[in-house]
Formats: structure tokens, sequence, C-alpha cells
């Protein structure tokens, strides 16, 4: 199979996935885990994509699917104002691109490279997300009780939604390794 149309396939698997996961977050999330728990359940899972795509689709891929996310958020009705769709695209796809930075750059065993990507991706996307997007919502016209509880759920939540997709994504990279399924950088 020709590799573009390899990573172009895989890249619509990843985008669907996180349609099907923020679609069962909506439907069960609440139900299950209410308030930032949703939050932290379906953002790990978001996360958990978003590492897989950068290893496995590539730098591309993982941005678009970066900032494909919030929109299928929104239209599923797990985002409730458009105006955060750049701005959580713009943390996903920071998410994304450090996480594939470190993987390809750094000259370390291939689990250590994992952990630090997930550390350093974790980290930039909640300075982004906990300070400049929480610094913004009242410029973006949104009230105190609004900022209040979306400085919440885009402060300390998207480190450990972060965190635990990276986790998550440890032991699925784990699978796909004994699978034999090639990274990018293997292709």
């Amino acid at each position: 199979m020709n590799k573009n149309l390899l990573l172009l396939t895989r890249t619509a698997v990843m985008l669907a996935l996180v349609v099907v996961f923020q679609w069962l977050g909506k439907m069960l999330g609440d139900a299950i885990f209410p308030g930032v728990g949703s939050t932290i359940l379906v953002g790990s899972l978001v996360n958990l994509v978003l590492y897989v795509t950068a290893i496995y689709c590539g730098v591309i891929g993982a941005v678009c699917v970066g900032f494909l996310t919030p929109v299928m958020a929104f239209v599923i009705g797990q985002l409730a104002f458009p105006v955060l769709m750049p701005f959580v695209g713009l943390g996903n796809a920071i998410l994304a691109v450090v996480f594939w930075a470190v993987n390809k750059y750094l000259k370390i065993n291939s689990s250590a490279k994992v952990v630090t990507g997930v550390v350093a991706a974790s980290l930039l996307k909640f300075l982004y997300m906990g300070f400049a997007l929480v610094a913004l919502l009242p410029s973006l016209g949104f009230n105190e009780k609004q900022v209040a509880v979306l400085s919440a759920n885009y402060g300390w939540v998207q480190l450990v939604a972060a965190v635990v997709g990276g986790i998550i994504f440890f032991g699925v990279w784990q699978g796909l390794k004994k699978a034999k399924v090639q990274q990018v950088s293997e292709m």
C-alpha cells in the first residue's frame, strides 16, 4: 500500500475513534463520572488517540486530528462554546507536536522517549490551556461563573487527562509493537 494512503487511512481511523470516544463520553460520561470526571475520561481518551496518531500517522495527521477534535466535540455537544474550538485545537496540536518531536529527535531508548514525550507534552499543553487560555476567557466574553467552571476544565484537568492518556498509550504502544505495527519513523 502507498505510504501516503496508509497514513491518511490511519489518520481517518484515529479521527473516527475520537468521535466514538466523544460520543460515548457525552452519552455516558456525566452519568458515570459527573462534572470534571467526564472531562478527564473523555480528555484522557482523546489524548491517547493524539499520542497514537503522532507516532503511527505522523505530526501532520496528529495536528489535523487535534484541530478537528474540538469541532467534532462541538457538533456532538461535548464542547458548549464554539469560540473555544481554535484554542482547544491549539492545545491538542501542542500536545501532539511536542510528543512527536521528542520521539523523533531525542536520542534515548524508545520507552524513555515515550515517557519523556508524555511528560513534556502534558506539561506544555497544561501550561498553555491552564494559563494562556484561562487568561483569555474574560476577553472572550465569558462571565465570572463561566470562567470559574472553564478554569477547572482547562486547568489541572488537562494535565491529569494528558498524563492518564499517556499512561494508557504506553500499554497500547506495547501492544502495537508486539503486533509489529509500523510507526511512521519505521516506514
